[in-house]
């Protein structure tokens, strides 16, 4: 097998893309486990309104301050997903960026785009319910980042160097242009 025409190895890197999902996830639940945040405590608990408020409008309603950390990370917080979801009649943001040109996104950026050019697909969910809706949106996870990086006042790389990537002898596992491949082994 080959990647580029460049055969596989021990040492090839690999672009782990959405798995992070996972690392975040892991990351939220050490930082609970910590005393360090509450997943069920919004998310403006632990964000800046310039982020939050008016992130989620739906049906004339501001229903932002009712999206909670485990909305986020279930998937059930409604939010449209700021990757592909699209204005009415418009490209998505990711078509109008690689039509423009690749380019890293803040935060900020995301959210006011989401804000600004999206609809919500329903209220945050109670999730003691039976069957509360899901659907898949990047946008709870971008957040979930930005929660990390609130409660432990580090980059993402650095917290992911610190939780998981050291004490599990990750030393080969880094972030593209974020940091640095290990060195140590």
């Amino acid at each position: 097998m080959t990647v580029s025409g460049v055969p596989i190895v021990e040492d090839t890197p690999f672009f782990i893309a959405s798995i992070d999902k996972l690392y975040n996830a892991t990351i939220m639940m050490m930082l609970s486990e910590a005393g360090l945040l509450d997943v069920d405590e919004p998310i403006g608990a632990y964000l800046p309104p310039t982020l939050t408020h008016g992130l989620h409008r739906y049906r004339g309603l501001d229903l932002s301050e009712k999206i909670t950390v485990r909305h986020l990370l279930t998937h059930t917080s409604g939010l449209a997903d700021w990757l592909e979801d699209h204005p009415k009649g418009r490209p998505s943001l990711i078509e109008r960026i690689l039509k423009a040109g690749d380019r890293r996104l803040t935060m900020e950026e995301l959210a006011a785009h989401v804000r600004d050019h999206l609809v919500p697909h329903f209220p945050p969910q109670a999730l003691a319910g039976k069957r509360p809706k899901t659907r898949y949106s990047d946008t709870n996870f971008m957040l979930v980042i930005a929660v990390i990086e609130a409660v432990t006042g580090q980059p993402l790389h650095e917290v992911h160097r610190k939780m998981l990537y050291e004490p599990l002898g990750l030393s080969k596992t880094y972030f593209l242009r974020t940091s640095e491949w290990a060195t140590h082994r």
